[in-house]
Parts: structure tokens; sequence; C-alpha cells
């Protein structure tokens, strides 16, 4: 028995520049989307440390998503390092990671076949790790599962932060926490785990249980799953692979095929 549709509108963590092709799949399953970008990022501040980092040689690359290519590369920029094309090995975590290494002339040896952290580890058990050198540039709040992975195997990481990650505290946000307020969306799109943090922060949510209660939940990713469901929410649906567009495509079907109007 299909489930009726009390209120269409679907609240992603995410901006509309971000949502540019996947608007219209929600758009396809009669969902109003409201873009809302809960995370404000900035380049990391260049210590001494980081510029040592930088300048030694490794075996590895792994970018963990395309962020992480964006303000590596500005962070290199910013202390005058050359980016040798004659890189080690790169991992790029997704299509879209790939895409932006790409356009920066870095050649990526690798996608894994799950766009996640645990598909760079899947990846990753299957190489030499012992002795071996690892870079991996991050954000200020990104676990460090790889990291714990590679040294549980006697591999030696180095995890920059090159950029910072905070609550989003744009003033253009105000207006659409007010219209949140008001429509009381049914869908919920979460793209990592503080992006859900920060929602409930920016909402001021006090009792989490009672917000979204009877409410449908997306999540991209295993630790954004766990992140939801670590408040005693039920996660009502995690794509395939973990990529926004693919997340757009088999949720909106996943709407399709559930839900009625």
């Amino acid at each position: 028995m299909l489930r009726k549709i009390k209120n269409n509108y679907l609240v992603i963590t995410k901006s509309e520049n971000d949502l540019s092709d996947c608007l219209k799949y929600f758009e396809e399953a009669g969902l109003r989307t409201i873009p809302f970008p809960t995370i404000s990022m900035s380049l990391a501040t260049a210590s001494p440390e980081i510029e040592t980092m930088l300048n030694r040689n490794y075996d590895y690359l792994i970018f963990t998503s395309a962020n992480a290519v964006e303000y590596f590369l500005l962070l290199l920029k910013k202390i005058d390092i050359d980016l040798d094309l004659d890189l080690p090995k790169v991992i790029a975590v997704g299509d879209k990671t790939k895409n932006v290494c790409e356009s920066n002339g870095i050649k990526v040896d690798l996608i894994p076949g799950k766009y996640s952290a645990l598909g760079i580890i899947e990846a990753l058990g299957k190489t030499e790790i012992e002795g071996k050198k690892f870079l991996i540039p991050r954000s200020s709040l990104a676990p460090e599962v790889i990291a714990d992975f590679i040294t549980s195997k006697n591999g030696e990481v180095f995890n920059p932060v090159v950029y910072e990650v905070k609550v989003n505290d744009d003033p253009s946000l105000k207006g659409k926490i007010e219209f949140i307020n008001s429509v009381k969306p049914e869908f919920f799109v979460f793209t990592s785990p503080s992006s859900f943090i920060n929602f409930k922060k920016l909402l001021k949510i006090e009792n989490t249980q009672k917000y979204f209660a009877d409410k449908i939940i997306a999540a991209i990713g295993d630790t954004t799953k766990s992140s939801v469901e670590n408040k005693n929410l039920k996660v009502d649906f995690v794509p395939s692979n973990f990529s926004l567009e693919l997340l757009s495509k088999e949720f909106s079907d996943y709407i399709k095929q559930n839900f009625e109007y």
C-alpha cells in the first residue's frame, strides 16, 4: 500500500549551485526542493607543519571529496609549492572528485567501486600498504577511518587539514529557516554527518525525535546514516553509491514507487 504524501517539500543540505544536475529528478517525483546549505568552508591556515608535510614525497595521494582537491590546490598555491605532475598514485573517491582532479591536470589511478571511505579501504586492502606513505588532504571534521586502517597495516599517514568546516552563518539563510519552519517539509536529504548536526543547530531543534516524527530521511553514506541513527531516527533511504546525482535519481524513484498524492 502506497503512503500518502502530506507535504511535498524536500530539504536537502546543499546549495542550489550544487544541485543544478539533480533538481529535475526531484521535480519528476513531484517534490518541491528547498536547497539549504548548512556548512561553510574556508581555506585552512598554512602552518609550518603543513608546509613541511606537503613538501614530502608520497606513494599515494588520496582525495575523499572534490572539495579536498580544490582546497589542497589552493593551499599549495598559497604557500608557493608547485604541484609536481609526476605524482604518486592518486585515488579519488568518485566521478566528481576524479573530474576535478583531471581538470587540474591530476591523473587519477583508481576510483573505488563504492564512493565512500569504506570503498577506499576496500580498494587499499588489495594493495601493499606496509612501509608506504599516504597523503590524505582533509577537512577539519573529516573522520579518520582511512588513516586508522592504513596505520593498522603499518603504513605511514599524513592527513593535513586543508579546509575548515563550520556552521553556515550566512544571513541569507534566515529567510529559508523561517520558510522551513512554516511549511514543515516531509522529506529530508542529509549529505554528511556535519550537515545533519548543523541543520539541527540552525533550526534550533531541541527534541530531535519529535521534529522528525513521520518524516522521510535519506542519507548519503554510511557515516551520515550512522550519525542520524545515533539520534534514534530512522533513515529510510541510502543510495547504492554515494554521489549526489545518483541519490537524486534513486531517491526520486523510491518516492514514486512508495508514495502517492
